[in-house]
């Protein structure tokens, strides 16, 4: 039979019209013909302008066009691929030497500002060289992943990204507290604004000089950054960003002052009381040929000096203080590009931003012998840059005084390497304007003589030592491009840093003193750095909240020492017990998890260890706590116990331990140390005596991990306590398959409490069913704390042929073992979180998942007092703890600040395709997607909108003074726990406040993950244009938040709140089905018959009695009341029915059809 309404098991039409393209099975191969292929590919065309005849005009359009750009969501995903190397060849291909692996390390741990500290501290211009550096020349050239299928990690792009986002953050650089020189107050002079001397003066000021001015010829900043490297590589708002920079730590910068014997000579700063110069002018003059003499730029002949700067004025706001002057060179039709530098792309690249139709490059030698770095030559060639190889300028010829044409003589080279011209091969290209990029050089006459008596060499530039960038006379130093060493910004930047050292050891040793034999030059400082972030847990000061946990990096104390030297601030001992109870690890032991799918490499989601307790000696342990305790006394060591249920043993080790911590106390004590004996301390009902050194350190407790070993978790059920918890030493005692024992926990926590004085905890396993009861065992016998929590029992995976991994010895035997690292956090989140909110103040020290500030944050709010990382070390290494400490740092500070719209510390997601913003959002006046036909008719609007407009009319922001704080920064204590009132139980939840989802279509990629994961694992609330792709959210949406779960794209679905009635779908038998028979009452002649159980149907159309009953029939007039006729069905079904409360089954017909037969519960 028919259903009456659509079958419960069955889509409605309108679900299967929404999943018409819905992925499905197929069982026979595809089929379509290529004639039918090649028409429809190019309405889906991304690239579309690979063969492209006739793009559209660049003219004024100076958006960001570099490869390298990326956005948030690009960032992660590239610094989740970086190796981390060691020893990383990229980092000794930079001239700066930046710290590569570690500026990745936390941009990949969304650490941002640590990312930009990493960069600044080395490189005071990391957002210029982010964007222009020549990355396939320098650092990615030695990247390891050029060895693999995916290639090298795109190091200027990352870097770009970290440095963008702290331009956002607007904090300013400030000078390390107590940072200071001798004879700070020299007087310093560094001669033009370019990268070397801002370089040069910000190490310099950094190093504590106060007197530090720049004297710029220009009325703007930055040199060539600014004036020849164009606006859509460059933006000017980065300069000036940079610049602030230096400002910051009180560089003076004076404009119009240049170096001349008109103006500033050498000899005169001298007599003006400058102890040390810096010359960093750059090259100012340009290369040209005899062939362009007496050409001007009215005759349509530029040099590269002479047309990228006006350029630039035209098109970067702010650089110019006036506008109104300012305009764009015009061009028009085939313009001649003559060189192969970057200077010479740049310029093509520019050519067609003023308006040229057409532009050619061409240069003397190959296509192997260009200078160029690919970067460039790629820009170039993408945007329909001819490129003319092996011709030599001969001849500009004119007509009525303007450039017509130019003619070359094709070049060869001989046998002997050397290039020659063939006159007899002659190219006549017609040219509307002329551009030379042949270089630059110093050919001003006044400029040499006010560099006297600096000694020249034989390239008429200043002689210079280039180990120290001092030239013939003391105290005078040079970098940049004038010191000829240099090609790039980054090398200039090098250049700075250099002399800014030897012009500290120069003025230091003027006066009589001495500096280090290795450069010690300060790394980058603001208030963000100046954050407290110490923490007192049991009358113990911890320098920071972050130490290493009871596992393979704490194997041996000399790995210990290696991480106090690093920087952690406490570090928990491998599990060890006595000498009777000693073990043998097996192998393998420790494998990487499947929770990543197949990732191979750093950033593992998780390891599994079949690993035992320590294989050393109590002795060994005991001894080291005490060497590492004299050695680093602000440092925290705890020691990390096991013992058998047997309280000699017990009190035995733990005596043993507290022993270790009192021998140092002698020995300090020996050494002439003040020893205090610190004030009691009232705790969870028990009383600590803490001892303490003068500098009011604790000496630190023990945690005692008092529980099953990773691999002995599948011991026999019903052994007696002392037996049981014998071979068990990383669980909770007492536990096994869900079942605990509280009593163990209550018992060995109250022996040690008689034992020993010092602050002991007792680490808690997830593998119960109810943690908390361990808690509360453990604070019920006098424990200081829990750890929580340990590894959860797993078993990882398994080979094709059923042999596990790790399969120990011949037999590939294994065993349930101890996952850790992320694919644990939630359960170590749940069970901290439920800790605290039940035993307020009770310290936890927080594990399991821990890899990043982000991370450790959430274990704060949710009660932990400090945490503890395995699994992240075992990703990387100990340098670690640089990113914990200024991602946390980073995080109470931003806390503080107005002008921070932070979440996760991410800055807000701009409307942006490939990480570049979209220019014109709905530009076709409908939403379009950014593919096929639809791309190009957007791009032509653009292009439109862009030839009319001035690129000086965007808004400059000032950045100066950055506003500081508002609130007071947050320490860690006023963090912990801050979490604890938004969680709780399911019924405490609002159900009335729903949410739905919303697309922005401007940054939709059209992959439809959100509509296949809605079809078939939601709510088929999700359409998707079959023409553009374009996904919209219907009213049939309940907020379950699966398809921003499964968006690749960074907030392109949030979450907005619903402002339709939230009608919920119960599903077809929750509807009244005799209302919906008289619904459909009012179209046709529907009866109602009811039918006496096991009465069989004679034939369709029978009348049914019930009781001999006349038949129910709805026949309602047009505007009948159908509430009304469902109801007297209802009551009459009811009135003839003496079984109140049961079943009765209908039979249904329409227009004298049976349609269905339904129960209904009366």
């Amino acid at each position: 039979m028919a259903s009456l309404a659509p079958m419960l098991s069955k889509d409605v039409p309108d679900i299967e019209n929404i999943l018409n393209i819905n992925p499905k099975s197929t069982i026979h191969a595809n089929f379509v013909p290529s004639v039918h292929t090649k028409q429809n590919k190019e309405h889906w065309k991304r690239n579309i302008h690979e063969k492209c005849d006739s793009c559209v005009p660049l003219t004024k359009n100076f958006d960001d066009i570099k490869h390298t750009t990326l956005s948030e969501r690009g960032a992660l995903r590239e610094a989740a691929r970086c190796l981390k190397c060691v020893d990383a060849p990229c980092q000794k291909s930079c001239p700066t030497q930046l710290d590569i692996k570690s500026f990745i390390t936390s941009i990949s741990n969304k650490n941002y500002y640590g990312a930009a500290k990493a960069i600044l501290s080395d490189n005071p211009l990391g957002l210029t060289c982010g964007m222009v550096c020549p990355t396939s020349d320098l650092c990615v050239g030695g990247c390891n992943l050029y060895a693999t299928e995916e290639g090298p990690i795109n190091i200027g792009g990352l870097q770009h990204f970290a440095m963008d986002v702290f331009k956002q953050m607007n904090i300013p650089q400030i000078r390390i507290p107590n940072q200071t020189v001798p004879h700070a107050s020299t007087k310093i002079a560094l001669l033009g604004c370019g990268p070397a001397s801002l370089s040069c003066a910000t190490f310099l000021a950094r190093l504590g000089y106060n007197d530090i001015t720049i004297f710029e010829r220009e009325k703007y900043v930055g040199g060539l950054s600014s004036s020849e490297i164009p606006q859509y590589r460059l933006p000017y708002d980065v300069v000036s960003f940079e610049v602030n920079l230096v400002k910051d730590l009180g560089v003076k910068i004076e404009l119009g002052r240049s170096l001349s014997e008109n103006d500033l000579t050498i000899q005169g700063l001298q007599n003006s009381g400058y102890k040390a110069i810096f010359l960093g002018i750059g090259l100012p003059e340009p290369k040209s040929i005899s062939i362009f003499e007496n050409l001007t730029p009215e005759m349509g002949f530029f040099t590269s000096k002479s047309f990228l700067p006006v350029v630039a004025k035209g098109s970067k706001p702010g650089m110019c203080a006036c506008k109104s002057n300012q305009e764009l060179p015009s061009l028009r039709g085939n313009v001649i590009v003559l060189g192969a530098g970057d200077t010479a792309f740049d310029c093509a690249t520019s050519a067609l931003r003023c308006g040229a139709k057409r532009v050619f490059v061409v240069f003397r030698k190959g296509f192997t012998n260009v200078r160029a770095v690919p970067e460039e030559m790629d820009l170039a060639k993408e945007e329909k840059c001819e490129f003319i190889p092996f011709q030599s300028p001969k001849r500009v010829i004119l007509r009525n005084k303007r450039i017509a044409a130019i003619e070359f003589y094709r070049t060869e080279q001989n046998e002997n390497g050397e290039w020659i011209e063939d006159e007899e091969q002659k190219v006549v290209l017609k040219a509307d304007f002329i551009i030379s990029a042949f270089g630059s050089g110093l050919y001003d006459s006044a400029v040499k003589r006010a560099m006297a008596p600096v000694k020249m060499n034989g390239w008429d530039l200043p002689d210079v030592d280039e180990t120290t960038m001092m030239t013939s006379v003391p105290g005078v130093f040079c970098g940049g491009d004038l010191a000829g060493v240099a090609q790039t910004t980054v090398e200039s930047v090098n250049d700075g840093k250099t002399a800014a050292w030897y012009i500290h050891k120069y003025i230091q040793e003027l006066y009589g003193s001495t500096v280090p034999e290795t450069p010690q030059l300060p790394k980058f400082h603001t208030a963000v750095d100046d954050v407290d972030i110490s923490v007192e847990v049991c009358g113990i000061k911890f320098e920071n909240p972050f130490g290493l946990a009871s596992a393979p990096p704490c194997t041996s104390s000399a790995m210990i020492r290696r991480a106090f030297e690093a920087g952690w601030a406490f570090a928990i001992t491998k599990t060890f017990a006595l000498d009777k109870d000693l073990v043998i690890n097996v192998s393998p032991r420790i494998v990487k998890g499947t929770t990543s799918r197949h990732h191979y490499g750093p950033e593992q989601g998780s390891f599994l260890n079949i690993e035992l307790i320590s294989e050393k000696t109590a002795d060994y342990w005991c001894g080291s706590i005490t060497e590492l305790k004299r050695d680093f006394p602000t440092k925290i060591v705890i020691a990390s116990i096991m013992c058998t249920y047997n309280k000699a043993d017990w009190t035995e080790l733990a005596r043993k331990v507290e022993a270790a911590a009192y021998v140092l106390l002698r020995v300090l004590k020996d050494m002439g140390f003040r020893i205090a004996r610190a004030r009691h301390t009232s705790f969870i009902g028990t009383r600590c005596d803490i001892f303490i050194i003068t500098f009011d350190v604790g000496l630190g407790g023990v945690v005692f991990a008092i529980a099953k070993s990773n691999g002995d978790a599948e011991d026999e059920e019903h052994k007696e306590a002392n037996e049981y918890t014998r071979h068990h030493v990383v669980y909770s005692p007492g536990i096994n398959d869900g079942k605990t024992d509280p009593k163990l926990v209550r018992d060995i926590s109250r022996w040690v409490r008689e034992a020993v004085k010092i602050p002991f905890f007792i680490k808690l396993t997830p593998n119960i069913t109810d943690i908390l009861s361990i808690a509360k065992a453990a604070y019920e016998g006098k424990a200081d704390g829990v750890t929580a929590i340990n590894t959860v029992s797993g078993l990882m995976g398994l080979q094709a042929d059923a042999t596990p991994w790790p399969a120990v010895g011949l037999n590939k035997f294994t065993t349930y073992g101890g996952v850790s690292g992320n694919a644990i956090r939630p359960q170590a989140l749940r069970a901290i979180s439920r800790i605290s909110k039940h035993l307020p103040g009770f310290p936890i020290l927080g594990s399991g998942g821990i890899d990043s500030a982000e991370v450790a944050l959430q274990f704060l709010h949710c009660g932990a007092s400090v945490v503890q990382i395995c699994s992240a070390v075992q990703n990387q290494d100990f340098t670690l703890i640089d990113d914990y400490v200024t991602g946390l740092k980073a995080l109470l500070y931003l806390k503080s600040l107005a002008q921070m719209c932070i979440r996760d510390r991410s800055p807000p997601t701009l409307k942006h395709q490939k990480g570049k913003p979209v220019s014109l959002q709905h530009a076709l006046g409908k939403n379009v997607p950014y593919f096929g036909v639809y791309q190009k008719l957007r791009e032509q609007k653009i292009a439109e909108l862009k030839m009319h407009s001035n690129p000086l009319d965007e808004v400059v922001k000032v950045m100066r003074p950055a506003p500081g704080p508002i609130a007071p920064i947050p320490t860690v204590k006023d963090v912990t726990g801050k979490a604890l009132l938004y969680i709780g139980n399911f019924k405490d939840s609002d159900d009335k406040k729903q949410v739905v989802a919303l697309i922005d279509d401007d940054m939709c990629i059209n992959c439809g993950k959100c509509y296949m994961a809605c079809a078939d694992s939601g709510y088929q609330a999700i359409t998707f244009d079959p023409d553009t792709h374009i996904p919209k959210v219907t009213d049939d949406c309940t907020g379950c938040t699966l398809c921003l779960s499964v968006c690749p794209i960074i907030d392109c679905i949030t979450m907005v709140p619903k402002t339709i009635p939230h009608v919920i779908k119960r599903a077809y038998n929750r509807v009244d089905p005799l209302k919906k028979i008289t619904e459909l009452a009012l179209l046709r002649d529907v009866r109602v018959h009811r039918i006496v159980r096991d009465t069989k149907l004679v034939q369709k159309n029978a009348t049914l009695k019930i009781d001999k009953s006349p038949l129910l029939a709805i026949n309602p007039e047009p505007g009948g009341n159908t509430e009304r006729s469902s109801r007297s069905i209802r009551s009459c079904a009811a009135a003839r029915d003496t079984r109140r409360g049961s079943i009765s089954q209908f039979l249904i017909t329409l227009a004298g059809m049976t349609i269905a037969v339904f129960q209904w519960h009366l």
